[in-house]
């Protein structure tokens, strides 16, 4: 699968390497509850002290832009994983695009076949517009 077209590309290094993996880590630990547990409703997407796939990924977003990651290398996808939706944070690094995903502690790659991409954001924003749909055949 083609690479991502990102609006900022970071360093691949150990220490980012480091980080990546421990902001995955600490944010996988989080309680899991669905939306409809939490919200009574069945999306809401909102950085808590638990939530499910798309709150993990927002708060692994928030943590690294705490740590200085910048906006443009951080993006939300959501796929389909077993045919079950699911969404998870990409991030861009000058060697590759990587997933940090709730379901996993490693860091994964965008090519994984585990995942069957729907759509992704663009330039780190999450607003609507700044989406573009994505198939595995196509370059976003």
């Amino acid at each position: 699968m083609p690479a991502l077209t990102a609006a900022v590309r970071v360093k691949w290094d150990a220490a980012h390497r480091a980080q990546l993996l421990a902001v995955n880590a600490q944010v996988n630990r989080v309680e899991y509850v669905t939306d409809q547990a939490q919200y009574n409703q069945a999306e809401y997407w909102q950085v808590s002290a638990r939530g499910d796939c798309e709150d993990k990924a927002l708060a692994k977003e928030e943590l690294l832009r705490l740590h200085g990651w910048p906006q443009g290398s951080l993006d939300i996808a959501i796929c389909r994983v077993n045919g079950a939706g699911h969404a998870v944070l990409i991030v861009h690094t000058d060697k590759s695009d990587l997933v940090l995903d709730n379901n996993h502690d490693e860091l994964r790659a965008w090519d994984d076949p585990e995942y069957d991409w729907i759509e992704v954001s663009t330039g780190g924003l999450f607003l609507p517009g700044n989406w573009v749909k994505v198939s595995k055949n196509a370059t976003v």
